[in-house]
């Protein structure tokens, strides 16, 4: 459990580092990019969070049935830590999404919901014990 949160703890520094990635790298605009760009990258972004939910909540649900039945099943843990990592993984891909807007764009306002989805899906989903 220890080692997952400080995992946990390093993908949202991760998320800090992609933000402050975004501010520090020079960004010069050679023409104004189409808004259907920002459309096409949030929609990747939601979509990619909504299979890595799907697939997490699957993930975990098996994990809290063996555990349930056996709690120091060693395959049990295996995919509850696996579940956890999946979701930090994605919710961090979002962030990085956010960044490729920053730098496409050169406007932080492109940025900022897809910095936030991020961090609010690692803060949703830090890790618990299992019941």
């Amino acid at each position: 459990m220890r080692e997952l949160r400080v995992l946990h703890f390093a993908f949202l520094a991760a998320v800090a580092a992609i933000v402050a990635a975004g501010e520090v790298v020079p960004v010069e605009i050679a023409a104004e990019l189409p808004p259907i760009v920002f459309v096409i990258l949030a929609a990747v972004a939601a979509a990619d969070l909504g299979v890595v939910w799907i697939l997490r909540q699957k993930k975990l649900g098996e994990a809290r049935e063996r555990l349930q039945r056996r709690p120091d099943d060693p395959q049990g843990l295996q995919d509850w830590r696996a579940g956890h990592i999946l979701g930090f993984v994605f919710a961090v891909s979002a962030a990085f999404f956010g960044l490729v807007l920053r730098v496409l764009t050169g406007a932080v306002t492109y940025a900022v919901p897809l910095y936030a989805v991020a961090a609010a899906m690692l803060l949703a989903w830090a890790p618990r014990r299992p019941e």
